[in-house]
Parts: C-alpha cells; sequence; structure tokens
C-alpha cells in the first residue's frame, strides 16, 4: 500500500516552505565552516544535536513501539532511507568544497525534478503536459547557468567536475530518501524516520571525526555551528511533516524557491562576513539560468496544483 496524502495541502505546503526558507541559509553556512572543519565533524554535531532533539519527540509518539512492530519490508525501506540521506549531506558538503553555494542549490534543483518521475512512478501521480514543460525549462535553464564552466567539467585539472560529481550522488539520492521515506509515514511518524536517520549518522561518523577540530574554531564560527544544528532539525521536521499532507509532486513548487534565498544569503553573508565569504559572480546567462531554473520547478509542480482551497481542511 503506497502513502496517500491527508489532503491537507495548505498546511503541508506551508511547512514545505518554511523548510525551504532554511535550507537556503545552509549552503552559505557550510560552505564558510567546510574551509575550517571537515564534512565528516561538522556532520557529526548537526547529526547528534539533531537526534538529541528529535528523541523526545519520538517517545511522546512511541515511537519504538513502532519500530518494534516494522517488519522486513519496512527495515528494508528504513535502511535505505537512512543510507540515501547520509549520503546526500556528506556529498552536498564535501562538493561546497570545489562549487559555490549558489550553483550548487541551482544545481540541487534536479531534486524535485527526480522527485516528480518518482512520484509519477511510485506513488501513481498523473504527470501533465506542463509538468514535462517545467522539466524542459530546468533543463535549459541548467545549461545556460553552468554555460560558463563547461570547460571545467571536461578539464580533469581543475575541482570544479569533481564537485558536480559529487553533486549528482546528492541529488540523486536525496530523491531516494524522500519517496522512501514519504513510503515509511504509513508505518512510522515522521520525527521516528528522522531519529533513525540522524542517530545512525551520529554513531557511524563518530569514529572519524576529530572532537579536537572543534577546539580551533573562532568565535564567530561557533554561532554557524549551533545555527546549521538547529536549522538541520528544525527544517528536515517541516518538511517530513510536509510528506504527510502533499503529494510529491507538488513539493517541488516550494523547493523551487531555494536558489533565490541562497544567493539572497550568500550576499547578506558577504556584507557582514566579507573575509569568510564572497558574494556571487553572475554574468547574465547566469542569471538567466537561474530564473529559467526557479521557472520550470514552479511549473514542473503546478502541473497538479489545482483546486488547492478545496482540499484542504
Amino acid at each position: 500500500m503506497t502513502h496517500t496524502p491527508s489532503g491537507r495541502r495548505l498546511f503541508g505546503l506551508s511547512l514545505a516552505a518554511l523548510a525551504s526558507l532554511q535550507w537556503g541559509a545552509q549552503p552559505v553556512i557550510l560552505k564558510i565552516l567546510v574551509d575550517t572543519l571537515d564534512v565528516y565533524t561538522i556532520g557529526w554535531m548537526r547529526f547528534a544535536t539533531t537526534a538529541v532533539l528529535l528523541l523526545p519527540l519520538s517517545m511522546s509518539a512511541k515511537g519504538f513501539q513502532s519500530l518494534k512492530q516494522l517488519n522486513g519490508r519496512g527495515l528494508f525501506l528504513l535502511l535505505i532511507c537512512v543510507a540515501s540521506l547520509l549520503t546526500n549531506y556528506l556529498t552536498f558538503m564535501a562538493s561546497l568544497s570545489y562549487i559555490s553555494p549558489g550553483s550548487a542549490q541551482i544545481f540541487m534543483q534536479i531534486g524535485p525534478m527526480l522527485m516528480l518521475v518518482g512520484g509519477l512512478v511510485v506513488f501513481g501521480e498523473t504527470f501533465t503536459r506542463l509538468q514535462w514543460v517545467g522539466c524542459g525549462i530546468l533543463i535549459v535553464g541548467l545549461t545556460l547557468f553552468f554555460s560558463n564552466r563547461f570547460g571545467d567539467l571536461v578539464d580533469d585539472s581543475k575541482t570544479f567536475g569533481f564537485g558536480f560529481t559529487l553533486l549528482i550522488i546528492a541529488a540523486l539520492t536525496w530523491a531516494v530518501y524522500l519517496l522512501t521515506q514519504k513510503q515509511l509515514l504509513t508505518l512510522l511518524q515522521p520525527q521516528t524516520i528522522l531519529l533513525c536517520i540522524y542517530s545512525a549518522g551520529a554513531i557511524l561518523l563518530f569514529p572519524v571525526i576529530r572532537l579536537t577540530n572543534y577546539t580551533i574554531l573562532e568565535p564567530r564560527h561557533i554561532p554557524l555551528l549551533a545555527a546549521t544544528s538547529i536549522l538541520t532539525f528544525s527544517s528536515y521536521l517541516c518538511y517530513a511533516n510536509s510528506l504527510k499532507h502533499v503529494e510529491a509532486s507538488r513539493i517541488g513548487v516550494v523547493l523551487s524557491f531555494s536558489p533565490v534565498v541562497v544567493f539572497f544569503m550568500a550576499a547578506l553573508f558577504s556584507l557582514f562576513l566579507p573575509d569568510l565569504i564572497e558574494p556571487e559572480n553572475l554574468s547574465i546567462a547566469n542569471i538567466a539560468g537561474s530564473c529559467l531554473v526557479v521557472a520550470g520547478s514552479m511549473l514542473g509542480a503546478w502541473g497538479n496544483f489545482t483546486n488547492l482551497k478545496k482540499t484542504d481542511s
């Protein structure tokens, strides 16, 4: 039995929009932190903090009782969900050592398109002509945005190609995570699923982290590390709960605004911390491409976005 949304679309999309705004700040903060800390050390703090905050929420929802009732299929889905999101986190953070936050977030817009395809295949949602048009616009937008960087992809002496490869993995695993978590909602509460993911991440990363690295952080880095940990908790909790109420093909309409938030946050951080991060230097083609990516993502989800108020309760 596949997951069926509750139909509270306004509420679900509001949660997804809040998550999208929080995700827009994450690449900029992580870009600053990866210049000082390795991705494993950053990731462990995010995982451990989120797991601690999720524990009382899961206990109040009797999450451990639900875990005991999981069968083989449910455990397999949970394992895929854990592995895919952890892979997404590590590859995305690692890519920020080679690619700017804005470029990374623009390319990650392929995730909503993969989500649309997954909704079509896995959950039997319709894929309209308008959604196909949105996919085409997204591809054109990505081509324009990366138009002045394609030479880096074929030049092994440069690092952009490696960062681009990491982002491909991040986008694919993020889509897998989304679809498996949505299906797991038929068996577990969102906070219980997330508790399993972040607890596993904290345990797996602990042997390879360097706790002494936290002591070398500058005073201005400490609030950034705390912020990314809290945002990890709040953004994914909002997003996981939105999946209870909204179809996968509709989620992309709010995720399409993340690149805009990233560019704004990059400009804001570069204004107050100019020695830590530089603003995005975009050409006319880059700007046009980013606009097309946003428009394509919106159209890709808007094809199913009808009668919203009538179905919300």
